[in-house]
């Protein structure tokens, strides 16, 4: 499902809209949305805010709707930053993981970028077709890998049909540490 603005030519755009229509044949401005194969419009305009089914006038699909443009990523990495970053439409279908990547450029709506440990790799692609995100924290990480040492560790003690009281008595024993106890 698509994201699109919160605002669109100065006003708020309603939750679920896909579309605008401006005013045209009588109608004022309005917002529209289709679900289900049911349209609605919202009259940017009316005392009343408010999504109202369009039946017996004229369908969306008739009218000069403008889809609404994507809303931006929340967050952009800056030129030099080191990221994660995945495609999200990969030609060949391949795997959606993220990957470390250095950011080179932006022009217009493209990113240059390289994969931190690809040596000479670089790929230019519209910054709609990628997600970033920022490195993970070392706090983060640590706390990735006490997970998944601590499910290792507990699928061994559970395949002995060890109690879970044990289980964490033993993940204690073994150097597992929580944050300390407060009042």
């Amino acid at each position: 499902m698509k994201k699109y603005v919160k605002e669109y030519k100065g006003y708020k755009v309603p939750d679920g809209a896909s579309c605008f229509v401006e005013s045209c044949g009588g109608y004022e401005n309005h917002f529209g949305k289709t679900v289900n194969g049911v349209d609605y419009v919202f009259a940017v305009d009316n005392k009343k805010p408010e999504w109202v089914v369009i039946s017996n006038i004229l369908p969306l699909s008739s009218r000069p709707t403008i889809e609404l443009p994507e809303a931006s990523q929340e967050w952009m990495p800056e030129v030099g930053a080191n990221c994660d970053a995945v495609w999200l439409e990969l030609p060949d279908g391949g795997g959606n993981d993220f990957c470390a990547v250095t950011i080179k450029g932006y022009f217009g709506d493209d990113v240059w970028f390289s994969k931190v440990n690809g040596a000479g790799y670089s790929e230019v692609m519209k910054v709609t077709d990628c997600k970033f995100r920022p490195l993970k924290t070392q706090q983060e990480k640590d706390r990735e890998a006490f997970i998944k040492l601590a499910l290792k560790l507990g699928e061994q003690q559970f395949d002995k049909g060890i109690s879970i009281d044990d289980v964490y008595g033993n993940m204690f024993d073994k150097g597992f540490t929580a944050p300390k106890a407060g009042d």
